[in-house]
């Protein structure tokens, strides 16, 4: 396995470290793995069309905060 020698592969390694002890579902992992995205090491997340119900479903959440 190479050596990390520039500060770029540093930086690389230290968010792939960050990545693999956060907990998953933590604003760190979520952190970690848009900057691994960012670096192309991970593939971007696919496009997804929401559909009325996803919409609606933050109306309901509104309307229970103002209750």
């Amino acid at each position: 396995m190479p050596i990390a020698t520039t500060q770029s592969d540093f930086r690389n390694l230290n968010t792939l470290l960050d990545a693999v002890s956060a907990k998953q579902d933590s604003l760190e992992s979520a952190i970690a793995r848009d900057k691994l995205i960012d670096m192309h090491i991970l593939p971007d997340d696919p496009i997804v069309d929401p559909t009325d119900d996803y919409w609606d479903s933050f109306k309901q959440t509104v309307k229970q905060h103002r209750s």
